[in-house]
């Protein structure tokens, strides 16, 4: 596996309607209302924030099955026999790289459908459609319980979201991340001093991987990353009695900080 990838998204990000995270909140507020209904402790959100470039605007775990959402604003059309029909606004190849990379991460795809006409949930109860058959479905139904391995996108998604949260401790404005496997770098803050700056973020297996002088030569890759500092995080994952990572596991982190690879 190659150390570095060579695809990388410049900032500012695609931006989005005000109305578009208006459905974020009123999926969040659905999904986890309909499952506390059943008293189901086990589930957790993923991401509640639409990244760019990715495939999906929102992801839970419930169980040991992971839900991936797509937020589908279309609208309600009545016709000549009084039937009501909803108009959907996702394009199908937004639809195919969905369920082209839920396949890859054992991720369940699914539409989250609302009515722009009312701003209202298109179908009952937890309102997803799975993006396969493009029928209603019950993820509280479907959820496994079996111990799955979480996959390269979880397990990248998880290490970001360590740095991110240290970031955030320590007061840095973060004006970009993408947890997308393949992506690199996958974090952009602003410093002390108002620069941005990239981070490289890795999981890694052992105390001799944590080395910065390791993961130099990014910069290599794209001539805008030679132009703003840059940074490497290592985070190490832990899990009692488990050789690999378990979804939904108690889980120890080691993380020692950043540790820059790169001055502009």
């Amino acid at each position: 596996m190659d150390k570095y990838c060579s695809e990388m998204f410049q900032l500012p990000q695609k931006s989005l309607p005000d109305y578009f995270y208006k459905g974020i909140e009123k999926a969040r507020e659905t999904i986890t209302s309909e499952i506390q209904k059943k008293s189901i402790e086990d589930f957790s959100w993923i991401n509640t924030i639409p990244l760019y470039p990715s495939f999906h605007h929102l992801s839970f775990r419930l169980k040991q099955s992971v839900f991936s959402i797509l937020l589908d604003f279309g609208r309600n059309e009545v016709n000549s026999l009084w039937q009501t029909k909803f108009f959907s606004q996702l394009e199908d190849k937004d639809i195919d790289l969905q369920i082209k990379e839920c396949n890859k991460y054992n991720l369940i795809p699914c539409k989250f459908c609302i009515d722009l006409n009312t701003f209202t949930n298109v179908y009952p109860h937890l309102n997803l459609i799975h993006s396969s058959t493009n029928k209603s479905f019950n993820p509280i139904e479907i959820a496994i319980s079996d111990e799955t391995e979480m996959s390269l996108w979880e397990i990248n998604n998880f290490a970001i979201q360590i740095v991110l949260e240290d970031l955030h401790k320590k007061g840095y404005k973060i004006n970009s991340y993408c947890d997308l496997p393949g992506i690199e770098p996958q974090i952009w803050f602003t410093d002390e001093t108002g620069n941005p700056c990239w981070i490289l973020v890795k999981k890694i297996d052992n105390d001799f991987e944590d080395d910065y002088h390791k993961w130099q030569g990014l910069q290599n890759s794209n001539s805008i990353l030679k132009e703003h500092d840059g940074y490497f995080a290592g985070v190490q994952f832990f899990q009692e009695s488990s050789k690999t990572l378990i979804r939904g596991k108690a889980t120890f982190v080691k993380y020692k900080g950043l540790q820059r690879n790169w001055v502009y």
